[in-house]
């Protein structure tokens, strides 16, 4: 019967997966990441320099997830852009399915597990997408759960993760993250030893084997087509190009007044305040290896809100293990609810969500639903292909976080003039670019100045859109709820623009 209802528990996590993650693809970055890896198939090669677009063709680029790249279009390969929609939702089985495992090596019982991982799906599923980043998300949780069953005696030995740390290093610059992890748990093991109040830290020679695989994973990270920049990029990006930081959302810091009403950033701040609670609450049996990777996983969650699904990962099972710590010493079977009433809640959320959507913030402006292919509320899919179906080539000037979607559909035969790869346009050309589209005084300038063909935005600049509407040098040819095509008014598109310039504008009318 145990058994029964532990299948039954898991199928239902297994449900709610589904619901949060089977869905559209929604993320931008994907498709450039997937455009390189073709080239770099194509070409036996890695990328070196931008090929992309046209503002900086030719520059250096540290292709730092140059190897999710490539796994990437053997994917693709395989089974076209829905293969990624099946991939994620299987990573994020993947993620549920360790932190599972963390809780119950952590103490916790079947349903305590079970919800700690459901707290992972719900809250992390916005910023779990298919890009490389959601490996760093699954390595994070496979290192925690390596972590936590070495300071418990059940792991003998740590090599395995240098191999693991050679491949995150080129798969994603997030593998620093692993190394940090690592040297957060033997400072803390190293420092337990000098608290006799707390549990006993670790025997010696384990911790000394701790410090060694994280020096050891620190030097993995160099074995990596560019060396030492693997660590001199992080520091760039992180303390060098405040302008593309501070322009970009998922930097934006957790606590800005901005992020309200999106509901897992809520949810982290509720959650921050929660896991402090269960450390002061169980100050006298914590460990501070654990601690210590907290509260670091904490601040970077805080101060960019990219981190925040790392953040559910660690705290979700050290935080309800420090509860039942301090509270209750839990047992199969004095659990209050039994096990299979804990899955009927479960399966009952899962199919609450698929049938009503899950609401992305708490206007409850957007749901979303599950399904296959590409989100047509979150990329130019309509103008790409009136672009394509009209032969319609020349210089663009695009929203930068359409620059991967036009990459994937135009290249090679025609480049973008930005898109997610920010740091390979540098700071001063990133500054220009957000300054014209912020300031209309700038902005003719600018399309002057790159001799722009066409105009491809979103309607969030309603501004712009004044502007080349009154600019009789350029005429509005397709619009939609996604995205606005203007064309310059130039003899290449005089047909175009007589068949398809309209007299009214959809924002003004």
């Amino acid at each position: 019967m145990r058994s029964i209802c532990a299948c039954f528990l898991a199928a239902a996590v297994a449900a709610l997966v589904l619901v949060f993650t089977l869905e559209p693809l929604m993320g931008h970055d994907l498709f450039w990441h997937l455009k390189a890896g073709e080239v770099m198939l194509a070409n036996r090669e890695i990328l070196r320099s931008d090929i992309f677009s046209y503002t900086a063709y030719g520059a250096p680029w540290i292709n730092s997830e140059w190897l999710s790249q490539i796994v990437f279009a053997v994917l693709y390969r395989l089974g076209g852009l829905d293969v990624f929609v099946i991939f994620k939702t299987a990573m994020m089985g993947l993620i549920a399915g360790l932190v599972y495992k963390v809780s119950r090596t952590l103490g916790l019982s079947r349903p305590s597990s079970a919800w700690a991982a459901v707290m992972v799906v719900i809250f992390s599923h916005l910023r779990i997408q298919a890009r490389p980043h959601m490996i760093t998300d699954a390595l994070t949780a496979l290192y925690l759960l390596v972590i936590v069953r070495y300071i418990g005696g059940k792991g003998r030995s740590l090599w395995f993760l240098l191999p693991i740390q050679v491949f995150w290093a080129n798969a994603h610059g997030g593998a620093i993250f692993g190394v940090m992890m690592l040297a957060l748990a033997a400072a803390g093991e190293w420092l337990q030893t000098l608290f006799a109040g707390g549990p006993p830290a670790i025997e010696r020679k384990r911790r000394i084997h701790l410090v060694v695989i994280a020096l050891l994973s620190a030097i993995a990270c160099l074995i990596y087509p560019w060396g030492t920049h693997f660590y001199d990029f992080i520091y760039q990006l992180v303390f060098s190009m405040n302008t593309i930081v501070q322009n970009t959302w998922e930097w934006t810091p957790s606590w800005e007044a901005t992020l309200d009403k999106v509901i897992y950033v809520t949810a982290f701040r509720v959650f921050l305040v929660v896991t402090l609670v269960s450390f002061i609450v169980n100050r006298k049996r914590a460990r501070l290896s654990h601690l210590f990777i907290v509260c670091v996983v904490s601040v970077m969650a805080f101060n960019a809100s990219r981190f925040i699904a790392q953040f559910f990962i660690i705290c979700s099972p050290i935080a309800l293990a420090n509860f039942r710590s301090a509270f209750a010493s839990e047992r199969e079977g004095s659990a209050i609810l039994p096990v299979w009433m804990h899955a009927a809640v479960i399966l009952n959320i899962a199919l609450f969500f698929a049938w009503f959507g899950v609401p992305t913030s708490f206007d409850l402006i957007y749901r979303r639903h599950l399904g296959f292919g590409v989100e047509k509320g979150m990329h130019p899919v309509n103008a790409v292909d009136f672009l394509e179906g009209h032969d319609i080539h020349g210089r663009v000037l695009n929203s930068m976080h359409w620059g991967g979607y036009l990459i994937f559909r135009r290249w090679p035969g025609e480049k973008v003039h930005i898109d997610g790869r920010t740091p390979i346009f540098g700071e001063k050309f990133y500054e220009n670019y957000i300054d014209s589209l912020r300031n209309t005084g700038n902005f003719g300038d600018y399309l002057e100045r790159f001799d722009i063909d066409y105009v491809l935005i979103s309607p969030v600049f309603k501004y712009l859109h004044r502007f080349l509407w009154e600019d009789p040098r350029w005429a509005l040819v397709f619009a939609d709820d996604m995205s606005y095509l203007y064309l310059r008014r130039d003899p290449k598109f005089e047909r175009l623009i007589g068949r398809y310039a309209m007299q009214r504008h959809p924002l003004f009318d």
